[in-house]
């Protein structure tokens, strides 16, 4: 197959990503502003993870007294609020709001990305800018969002519960944006140092 055949082909298939990344990146910030959004208008209680409670489980017996083994389960506590204010709602939709901006922003500057490279200029100055853009929005999106959702579950638990004690598990699925955003700002850095010697190299000639 000659390189006449295959450029088109790789074009082609750029053009579909870049599709790809601009249907992501409109579509689900919209589903994750507007589900919160058609529940408060339809009616419907206001719901958010307050808490957890440990419950003692099955205990597996040895030979001796002591049990060998004892499990704890750990049961999601889920709040409903029927008669939830306007202010509650708007105070709910502060991390869905954050989380699809910063889906949009990231994906925006993915999608310039990859036109830099089927524009055959991927290791220019504002390409670079992108990369380190993007970076920032993952590794903020699995260390912001959670730590609002945090903030906003205690904020509407705190008034209901008859003890003062909260318990809040952060999903362990924020974890991979972080890894994600880390590994992308040390790829940002030797990209931003490549492209240094780059024009160094252009200036010697």
């Amino acid at each position: 197959m000659s390189a006449r055949e295959v450029k088109p082909l790789g074009a082609r298939r750029l053009r579909a990503v870049r599709g790809l990344v601009a249907t992501f990146a409109i579509v689900v910030p919209a589903l994750m502003i507007a589900a919160p959004l058609v529940a408060w208008a339809s009616g419907q209680p206001l719901r958010w993870v307050g808490s957890t409670q440990e419950q003692l489980g099955p205990v597996w017996g040895g030979s001796g007294a002591t049990p060998a083994a004892v499990a704890n389960y750990a049961d999601r506590v889920i709040w409903s609020a029927p008669g939830a204010s306007p202010g509650w709602w708007l105070l709910s939709l502060v991390p869905p709001v954050a989380g699809a901006a910063l889906i949009a922003v990231g994906g925006r500057a993915l999608w310039r990305l990859l036109g830099d490279v089927g524009a055959g200029e991927p290791f220019t100055g504002p390409a670079l800018r992108r990369v380190e853009l993007l970076s920032r929005c993952v590794f903020a999106y699995g260390l912001l969002v959670p730590l609002l959702e945090l903030a906003v579950a205690l904020f509407l638990t705190w008034g209901h519960q008859v003890e003062t004690s909260f318990y809040y598990a952060i999903p362990p699925g924020y974890a991979v944006p972080v890894v994600v955003g880390l590994v992308l700002l040390v790829l940002v850095e030797v990209y931003r140092r490549g492209l240094a010697l780059r024009e160094d190299a252009e200036g010697l000639i």
